[in-house]
This record gives C-alpha cells, sequence and structure tokens, in this order.
C-alpha cells in the first residue's frame, strides 16, 4: 500500500517485507547479491486505532503517521520510485531507523533531518578527503550526501544501510537487542520506529514529466473505528539490523545542495509492531465491526442465507 503525504500526495512511498537474504560467500570473502524482491506491506494511520500507544504521534497537516507489522527473521526496503514522478518538483528524502541515518550513521532525530553534501571534507573530523572521498581519521569512504534524490541517475530505493561504495547491508528485521544497528550505535537513545524526511527543490521542473499519478490523497485500505482497546505499549521490541551484503548504487545527486528548498514538505513516521500482535488488534477491529450491526445484531435473530442456522 502506499504511503503518502497529507499536504502533497504525489510524495509517496512503499514499504516491502520480504524474506531476509542469506549472505553467501566466495573465497572467504561475502560477496553482493541482488536485489530483494517485491513484498509490500499494509500501512495503517496511527490516527485510526486509539488503542495504539499514546505516546505514538498522530498525524498533522504536514505529518503523517503509520503503524506497520514487521516479522522477526524478515528483511526490509523502502521503495521511492513514485518520487521522480512527481509533476511538478524533483525530491529528496532523508531516513531515520530507529533514530540512525541509513547513509551516515550518525544519530539523528526527526526535528533535526537537513539535507548535507559531502564533496570536499570529512562531516564528521572536518578533514579533506583523499581520494574518493576517503576519510583516513574515519578509515572509510563516504557517501556524497546525506539522502537520496530523485535527481540522481538510479532508481530510487534503499534496501538497506550503506556499507560501502556500490553495497549496502540489508534491513533485518531481529529481536536480538545486540544485532541492532542503533542499539550498537546509540543505545538507549534509538526509537522504535522510522522517520522520513522529504524536500522539494526550490524552483519547478523544466517541462512536464506528469505520467498520470492518481492526485486522489484518500487510502485505498478498510478503515475499522469504534471502541477503544486496552493496548498500550508493544509486547515486544524489534530492532533492525544489517543483514546481508546486497549490491545496491546510492546515486550521486547531480545538483548542488542550493537546488533544494532546506524546509521540508512533509514527514513521514512509521512505528511498528510484531506483525502478530498488529493481526490481533486488526481482527479484534473486525469483529466489532460486525457486531455493530445495527438492531438486526446483537439480539438473537435468525438472518442471512444459511439454512436458517446461524445467529447473532
Amino acid at each position: 500500500m502506499d504511503i503518502r503525504l497529507r499536504n502533497d500526495p504525489y510524495v509517496r512511498m512503499c514499504v516491502h517485507m520480504p524474506r531476509a537474504l542469506v549472505g553467501r560467500w566466495e573465497n572467504g570473502q561475502e560477496v553482493g547479491q541482488g536485489l530483494p524482491p517485491y513484498a509490500p506491506i499494509q500501512a495503517h494511520p496511527v490516527d485510526d486505532f486509539p488503542e495504539l500507544p499514546d505516546d505514538w504521534e498522530r498525524s498533522t497537516e504536514d505529518t503523517a503517521t503509520y503503524v506497520v507489522g514487521l516479522a522477526e527473521g524478515n528483511g526490509m526496503w523502502f521503495d521511492f520510485t513514485q518520487l521522480p514522478k512527481h509533476p511538478t518538483h524533483d525530491v529528496a528524502v532523508r531516513m531515520s531507523v530507529q533514530g540512525v541515518c541509513a547513509l551516515t550513521g550518525m544519530e539523528l532525530t526527526s526535528g533535526q533531518m537537513p539535507l548535507h553534501q559531502y564533496r570536499h571534507r570529512c562531516p564528521v573530523h572536518g578533514v579533506a578527503f583523499m581520494g574518493n572521498l576517503f576519510c583516513p581519521q574515519c578509515d572509510h569512504e563516504w557517501l556524497p550526501q546525506n539522502y537520496l534524490a530523485s535527481t540522481a541517475p538510479v532508481r530510487m530505493w534503499i534496501d538497506g544501510f550503506w556499507a560501502s561504495t556500490g553495497k549496502n547491508r540489508q534491513f533485518l528485521i531481529t529481536a536480538e537487542e545486540g544485532r541492532g544497528v542503533a542499539a550498537q550505535l546509540i543505545g538507549g537513545r534509538r526509537t522504535f520506529d522510522l522517520t522520513f524526511a522529504f524536500f522539494k527543490s526550490k524552483e519547478q521542473k523544466v517541462g512536464d514529466d506528469f505520467d498520470g499519478i492518481e492526485s486522489s490523497s484518500q487510502p485505498d485500505y478498510e478503515v475499522f473505528r469504534g471502541g477503544r482497546g486496552v493496548l498500550r505499549r508493544v509486547t515486544r521490541d524489534l530492532e533492525i539490523g544489517a543483514g546481508a551484503l546486497i549490491n545496491q548504487c546510492i546515486g550521486t545527486d547531480p545538483k548542488e545542495i542550493e537546488h533544494w528548498n532546506g524546509q521540508r514538505i512533509g514527514t513521514v513516521k512509521i512505528y511498528y509492531m510484531p506483525a502478530d500482535q498488529l493481526a490481533q488488534i486488526l481482527a479484534a477491529r473486525a469483529q466489532r465491526a460486525e457486531r455493530q450491526g445495527g438492531f438486526l445484531g446483537g439480539n438473537g435473530l435468525k438472518v442471512g442465507n444459511d439454512g436458517g442456522n446461524k445467529k447473532f
């Protein structure tokens, strides 16, 4: 299911949850694998679930909040392939995975997610890069920016934490705290959500790339309403770890940083819980919806074309 900004329905994304890849090794070294398959999962607006934890944010005009169910042992990837089709502007996106930038490993907060480019100096040590964005103090190469851009000449998606040039490590859903990337990098400051900040170019595109994306902002899911529940916390915490090595290029933004409006246009925040727990919530809401069937429901009246044996 598409996840969209309320104030710009053309800004949309999708979460996929395929089975996790198993690492492949050749001559004692792990080698990159192809991209995981499509496996879209349903996202539900937090606003339609009053029984969800009270400290989960609800949507505002420029922030859309959702909940998804994740299954331990699966992988995950984020699909932004519709963003280059935005009819008027280029679009960039920053992402926080449990409070850590998936491209840089730097700690983030949802309120501080600015766009930065790294073309000449290391953002951590301030020293000039050697060779291809190599920092001798970090002892690794840096990406040229901390965001994905619709202007880059590659497909706009991300399958994992950036590992090295042309490779990511698959987002891996795990219940083991010690395997969580954010748990290892920032410990108790980590969050249990995925946050995406979207930015537009200052100027409109030249020409019209519009290919008929529907403009409706109505979500394509069934809404279960009515009745407050009792859930006030997620019973099992899940972490996002770094799994098998995947071949994937993070495209360099050919535009200068001044191309982008530094004021984000909106934010998507995705909370998650174990998939079986979310399924129980959905099933309970569906049962409540069935019971709210007007005066025919709940009164023991025989209804339906089932031989007269079914009662409510």
